[in-house]
């Protein structure tokens, strides 16, 4: 499917044209997923639960989470859909990395510039601790 592009349009039309929704490419990542790290809104990611997207699936080969691609790419509206829909956020990947892990990963510098960023990776790491510590209670 074309969820890298966030062509919504072609996605719609391929669903109704059959498309398997949790199809996985090469890499073993589903259109979720691949919408997770690339959506810079939820509108894709959205689109495709609503098709029956499984929110719970992971990367074939990494064991990456829905919740750890919208992480490491900093998108705060995503990571709180998934946790709405109850994708563990203190799950690890084959390397036993978490969703925190995945957020602090990504590099910004300390500027002005990328207060926006700062706020936003501050914000997910908050909501993750919080997820992972009240579901180890």
């Amino acid at each position: 499917m074309t969820c890298q592009d966030n062509d919504e349009a072609m996605v719609k039309e391929l669903l109704k044209r059959g498309a398997t929704v949790d199809a996985r490419d090469g890499e073993g990542y589903t259109p979720l997923l691949v919408a997770s790290y690339q959506a810079r809104d939820v509108r894709m990611i959205k689109l495709l639960i609503v098709a029956g997207a499984d929110v719970k699936a992971t990367s074939s080969k990494s064991r990456r989470t829905a919740i750890m691609l919208a992480a490491s790419s900093l998108n705060l509206e995503a990571v709180k859909l998934f946790l709405d829909f109850g994708v563990d956020a203190c799950a690890k990947d084959t390397s036993g990395e978490t969703a925190v892990d995945a957020a602090n990963a990504h590099y910004i510098e300390d500027s002005e510039k990328h207060r926006l960023e700062l706020e936003a990776r501050g914000a997910i790491i908050n909501l993750l601790q919080i997820s992972c510590t009240s579901t180890k209670k």
